[in-house]
């Protein structure tokens, strides 16, 4: 279960990325398992992505819990991590917002701009997703955006230079996220975990 919960951000995105790892298959409500796990065994490093991931979860799952198997026992919370979690929903959402709009500024366009429209694109990519579902700016987070800067770039909304400046300031805005989410997510920081 470890290898779903590292505290590296890039092995993080790799895992979100495809599901799961090469040992274990990654949904939200296995999150909540993750942190009895975490709490039981002392792997401190798992906590701040697992109570990330029971983020994520419907409010009634989080307060009652998700099934361990069909109509088997479900797997619940403590009351204190879920308080965690319904605070750090706020404290992600609140950071998500911050990095889309600085993510998306129109005035990130790169000094080698080769299309008038990059201010624009830009522009109308902050606007979408700072008025975007409040659930979905919580599950897309601590994921990288570069499929849809690129496919902004294949279809000549975005200049190759202006996409490249994108990708790297989207990586770099996820990994300070991720630097702060023992933070965000009221845990002590792991000793592993990276900083900003």
């Amino acid at each position: 279960m470890k290898t779903c919960f590292p505290p590296d951000f890039d092995a993080w995105d790799a895992v979100s990325r495809n599901r799961g790892s090469l040992a274990m298959k990654l949904t939200d409500q296995n999150a909540v398992a993750a942190v009895d796990i975490a709490r039981l065994t002392g792997m401190t490093s798992m906590l701040p992505g697992a109570l990330y991931l029971c983020c994520r979860l419907h409010p009634e799952s989080l307060l009652r819990g998700t099934p361990r198997w069909y109509d088997g026992p479900h797997e619940q919370l403590r009351l204190h991590d879920i308080v965690r979690c319904i605070q750090g929903r706020l404290f992600v959402l609140q950071a998500a917002i911050a990095n889309i709009l600085e993510l998306f500024d129109p005035a990130r366009r790169s000094p080698l701009c080769t299309h008038r429209r990059c201010g624009d694109t830009l522009d109308l990519m902050r606007a979408q997703h700072t008025e975007g579902f409040a659930p979905r700016l919580i599950l897309d987070a601590l994921q990288t955006r570069e499929p849809h800067i690129r496919a902004l770039q294949r279809t000549e909304y975005l200049c190759k230079s202006c996409a490249d400046v994108v990708c790297e300031a989207d990586i770099v805005l996820c990994r300070r996220l991720w630097a702060r989410l023992p933070e965000l997510m009221s845990v002590d920081t792991p000793e592993d975990w990276p900083e900003e």
